[in-house]
């Protein structure tokens, strides 16, 4: 692992124009991202249930191709049993 990352970094240094390497690389690893809402409930086991997912794509969010959850938040059902609602980013390489 460590000599992937030092050779990726000669490689930017190497390169005039250090933007388009890491530009490229990130192209290479074809990271596709959403934005997913999700919700949990008495009513699924307390499962978390996809409710919308959304094509996302931010320079930022691709550079790291990770998951992260944005918001996370609470309601109520019908009965009054709390509802868990969250909106993540997920991400996947291909």
């Amino acid at each position: 692992m460590k000599k992937i990352l030092v050779s990726f970094l000669v490689l930017i240094i190497l390169n005039c124009s250090g933007s388009n390497a890491i530009s490229n690389a990130i192209d290479e690893l074809q990271c596709e991202c959403d934005t997913v809402e999700s919700a949990s409930s008495y009513s699924n086991d307390y499962e978390w249930r996809e409710l919308s997912r959304v094509a996302t794509y931010e320079n930022d969010i691709l550079a790291s191709c990770i998951d992260v959850t944005i918001t996370e938040w609470t309601t109520k059902d019908d009965e009054d049993r709390d509802v868990f609602r969250k909106i993540a980013i997920d991400c996947s390489i291909n």
